[in-house]
């Protein structure tokens, strides 16, 4: 075999090892405690909905010590970050630890089924808020047209 080749075999065999090292770890947080935001009465009102992103520092015993809105619409940021720092996860033997908790806000319509719209928890860690869209009063509508609610199933 050829210089080339063996430094290349050798090159092959610890690249992937290499490779792990520098990938840090994946651990997921199962969450014992989750708590469901409030959607803002202002953010509702202006018809904001969207995503927001918290990172939480938990420590050993899975408690939130710190949180940090990484993403999101303003009027949502506030409502999320006061629900992510009442979560909590199992515990971990490492010192600390970094989770991401995802809630999404979302307006559905007026006529939606009212047990679509409580909050849906999705593992690890994603929190799905819904409210009912406010619908402006208008001209044509009145007794002729009324409002036809769905029946829940």
């Amino acid at each position: 075999m050829s210089r080339q080749g063996i430094v290349a075999s050798v090159v092959l065999a610890i690249l992937p090892s290499i490779v792990l090292a520098e990938q840090p770890p994946t651990m997921t947080s199962r969450a014992t405690l989750s708590v469901a935001p409030e959607y803002p009465a202002i953010a509702h009102q202006a018809g904001i909905a969207g995503a927001v992103t918290v990172r939480v520092s938990l420590e050993r015993r899975g408690t939130v010590t710190d949180a940090l809105v990484v993403d999101g619409p303003k009027l949502l940021s506030q409502s999320a970050l006061a629900a992510a720092k009442l979560w909590e996860f199992e515990s971990s033997p490492s010192a600390s630890r970094e989770v991401e908790i995802l809630f999404v806000y979302t307006l559905v319509p007026e006529n939606a089924c009212f047990q679509k719209t409580l909050p849906r928890f999705s593992p690890p860690a994603r929190v799905e808020v819904a409210a009912r869209k406010v619908v402006p009063t208008c001209s044509d509508c009145g007794p002729s047209k009324p409002i036809r609610y769905e029946t829940c199933q």
